[in-house]
């Protein structure tokens, strides 16, 4: 096997688990319906973006990357490599105010803003 199709198989494995794992995750969000706090929120948006990445990198990786559609799909794959950033920077702000600053309620316009940077980023 050289060295090429090694590479490809470990892309398409390492994109089934993470698939595998954002479907639980966003299955989980949307089973504890009770739980949805603005956390668990953010942790959804973050595996919905992680979703989509390793989704359509499987998509590429599988069909020897589509070639009329190879732009597209590297694009859409970019966006959601940035937005999976800045979810998590989103994520690390809001643990910082909640555990650091004692923050107990977060405000509806800080909300707007944390998801304003993360799609920014996108």
């Amino acid at each position: 096997m050289n060295e090429t199709k090694l590479a490809t198989w470990i892309a398409i494995v390492s994109s089934t688990l993470s698939v595998m794992g954002s479907s639980f995750i966003l299955l989980s969000f949307l089973w504890f319906s009770k739980r949805q706090n603005f956390f668990s929120k953010l942790i959804a948006l973050l595996a919905l973006s992680d979703l989509g990445w390793s989704f359509l990198g499987l998509l590429m990786n599988a069909t020897n990357s589509l070639p009329p559609f190879n732009c597209y799909i590297r694009a859409v794959i970019s966006f959601c490599i940035n937005l999976s950033i800045g979810y998590t920077c989103a994520i690390g702000f809001y643990l910082y105010l909640v555990t650091c600053l004692k923050v107990k309620s977060i405000d509806e316009r800080v909300q707007m803003c944390l998801h304003g940077f993360s799609v920014g980023m996108g």
